[in-house]
């Protein structure tokens, strides 16, 4: 029982070591705006158009421009047959000022995996989030070979940068287009 419990507690340690790494975005977008029409704007691209499954503000501060949020979403993996259900969370931060609009997100780190048809969190199997496929003095640390790892980290990567793109197109068009029908 002591070997599982240092077995799980190392690789818990071990996946926090590999946690984010490159998995930042941080873009800038222009615009004629001034900051509080940015932040109504940025309001609106968080209720009506940020396509994720469960979003929450966690900060909202309009002398400063800020409004920070906390994005989740659900990756799967196969390993050995076994299908496990990954979700992450990331800080998502949106900035205002005259003329700019700004979106950082950071912190993208898997909270948990799942068995879909067991349930039940497995703290061991919880993949680290790094570009780079994470190994210790040469062996594995992730149960799951290079290639399943990186795809797993591109498709994780694609659905962020669908939601950095997704913004970037909001915050570029007229804001006032489908205010006064």
């Amino acid at each position: 029982m002591k070997g599982i419990f240092i077995v799980l507690l190392l690789s818990c340690i071990s996946s926090s070591l590999w946690a984010q790494k490159n998995f930042e975005w941080d873009v800038i977008v222009d615009s004629p705006q001034n900051k509080v029409e940015l932040l109504e704007q940025i309001k609106r691209f968080i209720t009506e158009e940020w396509q994720i499954e469960d979003k929450e503000i966690m900060l909202e501060d309009i002398s400063k421009g800020v409004i920070v949020t906390k994005g989740k979403l659900q990756i799967s993996s196969v390993r050995n047959l076994v299908m496990f259900t990954h979700k992450i969370e990331y800080a998502a931060k949106f900035y205002a000022k005259d003329k700019k609009a700004r979106i950082v997100i950071d912190n993208v780190n898997c909270v948990s995996t799942i068995q879909p048809h067991l349930g039940g969190n497995l703290e061991g199997v919880k993949p680290p989030i790094s570009d780079t496929y994470p190994e210790k003095n040469g062996k594995k640390i992730t149960g799951m070979s290079k290639k399943k790892y990186i795809q797993m980290m591109e498709e994780l990567k694609a659905d962020i940068q669908k939601t950095v793109d997704s913004y970037v197109e909001f915050m570029s068009s007229n804001p006032d287009s489908n205010i006064d029908w």
